[in-house]
């Protein structure tokens, strides 16, 4: 059995990220800079240790291992290290000795001074205090208490989404903080099985033996069966059912992709692309697309668009609904984030495709 080879936008290769109109890199001198709407931007004369990308700023060490952000044009040194950090399309969270903290559009804030674990989503980050005792998100720039844990377990079941968080209650209920509220989804029994989305959280309600979803604030059933599998991204939950067909929710649809469940399958943002029958597919605005008959070694998806190497080492691209080729030379690295791809090429030439042109680097 061939294999499908996705790499998600988490994904790094020799150190890179890339985000919606924002990305950064090494030139061949090994110099950083940070591509931002289409101007090379020089941020540093020796090779950055790390570095991620949001759709706001760009995080990163130096070589000196200083913790820096690039916001609106400017680079701000935010301490002089960093434990971890984490970037998502706006808050870049961190950890400083032990501390938990947010940079959110320019500002600073300390979420806790003791905590044992964290979950970032696009507007929304949860964690759990062992200090206070405290269940909190941060949330519209303010820190929400979402459950007190005082004379209780600490809450160490929750996942986030971009815009929503999901976690089992001390009262044994899986709830839900949207929206600024906070609702009950069912009585839990173990194991548990839910995974969140943009603004959706899909999850097998085995006292009923139902496949359901959170979805804007109203529970929808999905199926009377639990899925064999299933994913969920934005507005999206795509599963292969107790019949072996393979089926989505879609911003408030339930429809079938295809009769036979696929071999392998991945869902990031608001596409689809799965295995069938040796062919590689894309389902993208409600439609189903054919993009080879054959498995590519390397693809990689995010938000809308697909990029892979065919055959002849060309690499492509399925935006729009359409497959186009960026590139004719051979390709060493490619990278996607959102609607920046950049990828080397030929003998070391690196390039960025934005905004329909390919700007050489």
């Amino acid at each position: 059995m061939k294999k499908l080879h996705i790499i998600i936008l988490t994904s790094l290769l020799s150190g890179n990220i890339f985000s919606q109109n924002l990305s950064a890199y090494h030139d061949f001198r090994n110099k950083f800079y940070i591509f931002d709407n289409g101007k090379s931007i020089f941020a540093e004369p020796l090779p950055v240790n790390s570095f991620e990308v949001g759709k706001k700023s760009v995080a990163f060490v130096d070589n000196t291992g200083a913790f820096k952000v690039y916001l609106n044009g400017n680079i701000v040194k935010l301490s002089e290290s960093v434990n971890k950090y984490e970037i998502t399309n706006n808050y870049l969270v961190y950890d400083l000795y032990g501390s938990l903290k947010v940079f959110d559009n320019g500002k600073t804030s300390l979420l806790s001074i003791n905590y044992s674990r964290y979950s970032a989503g696009d507007s929304i980050v949860v964690f759990y205090d062992n200090t206070k005792k405290l269940f909190s998100a941060y949330y519209n720039g303010e820190i929400v208490i979402l459950e007190d844990a005082i004379a209780k377990e600490a809450i160490s079941n929750f996942k986030s989404g971009d815009n929503i968080v999901a976690f089992k209650s001390n009262d044994n209920y899986l709830k839900v903080f949207y929206r600024g509220e906070i609702s009950e989804l069912m009585l839990v029994e173990t194991p548990m099985y839910y995974k969140v989305g943009r603004n959706i959280v899909a999850f097998v309600n085995k006292g009923y033996n139902s496949f359901d979803a959170f979805y804007k604030g109203e529970i929808i059933n999905l199926s009377s069966y639990s899925p064999k599998s299933y994913y969920t991204a934005d507005d999206i939950v795509c599963w292969v059912d107790y019949s072996g067909a393979f089926k989505i929710f879609d911003n408030g649809d339930i429809s079938t992709i295809s009769p036979f469940a696929p071999e392998e399958y991945f869902v990031d943002d608001k596409i689809i692309v799965y295995y069938e029958n040796n062919f590689l597919k894309a389902y993208y605005n409600k439609k189903s697309y054919t993009l080879e008959n054959y498995i590519p070694i390397k693809i990689m998806i995010d938000l809308d668009k697909v990029i892979y190497i065919d055959k002849e080492n060309r690499l492509k691209i399925f935006d729009n609904g359409e497959v186009k080729i960026l590139s004719y030379e051979n390709i060493n690295l490619m990278y996607i984030n959102n609607n920046v791809i950049a990828f080397n090429d030929g003998v070391n030439t690196t390039k960025i495709y934005y905004n329909g042109n390919v700007i050489v680097l």
